[in-house]
């Protein structure tokens, strides 16, 4: 018999029992957090290099947003096709073929925005998935530089504007995990940093994180907060990119 226990606030879908041959690698811990990790024995060593740098990472999220709010981190790669990573509470889970940087940074950037600070509403998942989509673009921003990132979300503009995405602030079953709440939600935030600058958009994420963590949060109070920390009333601006058929044009 196994005992297995939560000390922080989780959500029953962020709950997975991965059942199986794995080897457990550790690797160095970032600001106090164990990192450690669950390979299958063949992969294990390639594995270990691909996830390597996941002590970095939680240290960049840990400066940018707020501490890391669990005690440990790691990812459980199966050893068979999934299509998808998940986002499990402390130790996310990966199909093999979705074992790379981004989708790793995505899965952590989560433990902050979706496992923490959770969304009220399955209707409202770019609060999930947009912020981790951004932050993994932050993250790969970081490694490369300002331009990669600017020019890789114009790009998903681009990719958007030419699809008529719908918006995200409120979509249907048949689109929650869409590109709507991916990169379109992605964009909300972007618009939003671009607007107000990166040090109201910094004091934005850690005011937003620390007012609703270990909670649930909707997106009337994402733009109630917005607005409250740029000293100016963001409604309307904010609306356009989560309500509006058409993408609202890139801020200048």
């Amino acid at each position: 018999t196994y005992v297995w226990e939560m000390a922080q606030p989780m959500a029953s879908y962020l709950t997975t029992v991965a059942i199986g041959d794995f080897v457990r690698v550790e690797t160095p811990a970032a600001e106090g957090v164990v990192i450690r990790h669950y390979f299958p024995p063949e992969e294990a060593e390639a594995l270990a290099q691909t996830f390597a740098n996941t002590g970095e990472m939680v240290a960049f999220y840990s400066e940018l947003i707020g501490d890391y709010p669990f005690d440990e981190y790691g990812v459980v790669v199966l050893p068979f096709p999934l299509g998808f990573a998940l986002e499990t509470q402390t130790l996310s889970i990966f199909g093999p073929e979705m074992a790379m940087e981004g989708v790793n940074a995505h899965e952590l950037a989560h433990q902050w925005f979706g496992n923490t600070v959770t969304l009220e509403s399955w209707d409202q998942t770019w609060l999930n998935e947009g912020f981790a989509t951004y932050l993994q673009r932050l993250w790969l921003g970081e490694k490369v530089g300002d331009e990669f990132l600017n020019r890789g979300m114009r790009q998903y503009y681009t990719m958007l504007d030419g699809f008529e995405t719908l918006p995200p602030g409120r979509v249907d079953e048949g689109n929650l995990f869409s590109e709507s709440v991916y990169e379109r939600g992605a964009w909300v935030l972007h618009a939003l940093r671009l607007e107000i600058g990166d040090e109201r958009f910094q004091e934005f994420l850690r005011t937003y994180y620390a007012r609703y963590k270990d909670d649930v949060v909707a997106t009337e109070e994402f733009i109630a907060t917005a607005s409250e920390v740029s000293g100016q009333d963001l409604t309307e601006f904010l609306s356009a990119w989560l309500y509006d058929e058409t993408m609202p044009p890139i801020p200048e």
